[in-house]
This record gives C-alpha cells, sequence and structure tokens, in this order.
C-alpha cells in the first residue's frame, strides 16, 4: 500500500506541475481524456483511502500473560463504590502478570468506582500484603514483599559469619532481607542483609519463653522475636505475633 502512496502523490505532483506551467495543454489534455482520467484518479484515491484506513487499525496480536493459579478468600463491597479484594497466590508472579490478573479480577464484577485487591502468598504468614493492585480509580501495582528474582537472590547469599550459626531467614514482610542468627564468643547476634546489598549487625540478648528461644533488645515498641521448635522466626511486639519466617 506504500507503494500506491508513492503513486497518488506522483500523479499530484504532475497535475499540479501542469496546472502552473501549462495549464492550456493540461486543460486540452483533461478535456480529451476526461472520462479515463477521472477513473485513473478515483481509483488511486479509492486504493489510498483503504491503505490509510489499514495503517489505522489496531494490532490485536499483542501475547496474552498467563494467569497464576489463584482463590479469592475474601471480598466485601460498599455499594457500587468501593470493592476490596484478597487474593492468596500459590508463588510470587512478575508484574505484568499481576496486571493481568487485577484486569480479569476487576471485569469479573466491573461495577465499581474503586477496586482494591491484595495478594498474599500460600504459606507466608503475613501482616502485610505481598503486593497490591488497586485501581483508585486507575491501576496502581505496588509490591511489598519482593519479587521472585530478589527472593532467590537473598536465599543464595552467603553471609559467611564467623561463630556458630543458629539460623538462616528470608523475611518479606513488608521490607525484604536476609536474617542470620549466630553464636559469637558466647554472646548471640542477629545480621540483616537487605535486597539493596546493605546490612547491619546487632547482638540481641538470650532468654528462653516456655519451649522457645526468646532475642531481644532494647526498643520502644516492645519487638522481639522467638525461634520455634522447627527453627522458624516469629516476629512479635506488645500487640503479639505479627509475622513468622520459615527457617531455609
Amino acid at each position: 500500500m506504500s507503494n500506491l502512496l508513492a503513486l497518488f502523490v506522483i500523479c499530484s505532483v504532475i497535475a499540479f506541475g501542469g496546472v502552473v506551467f501549462a495549464p492550456r495543454i493540461f486543460t486540452n489534455w483533461g478535456q480529451k481524456y476526461r472520462k479515463e482520467s477521472g477513473i485513473c484518479f478515483g481509483l488511486v484515491f479509492a486504493l489510498l483511502v483503504v491503505s490509510s484506513a489499514q495503517a489505522k487499525q489496531p494490532n490485536f496480536t499483542v501475547q496474552k500473560a498467563q494467569l497464576p493459579t489463584y482463590k479469592i478468600v475474601k471480598e466485601e463491597t460498599l455499594s457500587v463504590v468501593k470493592r476490596e479484594v484478597d487474593v492468596l497466590l500459590e508463588g510470587r508472579v512478575s508484574k505484568e502478570v499481576l496486571a493481568a490478573l487485577a484486569r480479569k479480577i476487576r471485569s469479573s464484577t466491573d461495577v465499581y468506582e474503586r477496586t482494591f485487591i491484595g495478594y498474599r502468598i500460600k504459606g507466608e504468614n503475613s501482616a502485610v500484603y505481598w503486593a497490591t493492585t488497586h485501581y483508585n480509580p486507575d491501576l496502581k501495582i505496588v509490591i511489598n514483599g519482593g519479587t521472585k528474582e530478589e527472593v532467590q537472590k537473598m536465599q543464595a547469599t552467603s553471609l559467611n559469619e564467623e561463630g556458630t550459626i543458629v539460623g538462616h531467614w528470608v523475611v518479606t514482610n513488608g521490607y525484604n532481607c536476609k536474617m542470620t542468627v549466630y553464636i559469637l564468643s558466647g554472646k548471640y547476634f542477629i545480621k540483616t542483609v537487605f535486597a539493596d546489598g546493605s546490612s547491619q549487625k546487632d547482638e540481641y540478648k538470650l532468654t528462653k519463653e516456655n519451649s522457645k528461644l526468646r532475642l531481644e533488645k532494647p526498643n520502644e515498641f516492645g519487638e522481639y522475636f522467638l525461634i520455634d521448635l522447627n527453627g522458624n522466626l516469629e516476629f512479635w511486639d506488645k500487640d503479639g505475633k505479627f509475622y513468622t519466617a520459615t527457617k531455609l
């Protein structure tokens, strides 16, 4: 179709030049071959219109994202104003897949002005959503608990700490890090390595609470850790337990 467009442009230039530089000759020729020239220019114009319409036609061959296995575990609505949905995923997915899943969940009941969708990962006990896809009213995607690649990177991080290692845990409770508890010279330490590569090391006091080990240092929020019999790291504060990280 681009060749036809070029032909039309050339014909237009010839016609314009004829009118300007040889108007008498061009007029006589047009009168003599009026029918043939009209048909020719009409055909070229029709093909140009078809070519333009095809060029503007949108491309619908975009590959669709494959949706993951999921389950809606909770749903609340407020008139036609708001819809809140809690979703349980089998595992972490990419931002593109989250967007596709959000569109599907929203379109299933597309009568609400705003739709708020929160995602949790199966087997992870977290008070914070792993990710959210909120239509307020436009879609905004936020991943709180680390992407699949970030978690794999943290799991593979070698800390090489001196002393006796008590345990390693990957934490995805709103911030992403790998924590290691170890004993050095009779003292207990926790080293935290964050997703951006930064780290910190703190000394903790060890006590026993029933059958669990309690690690605590002075802080204004009353926060402390418990290591249970399975080696999992529990996060506690004055209001109770709010997260559990499984031992690696």
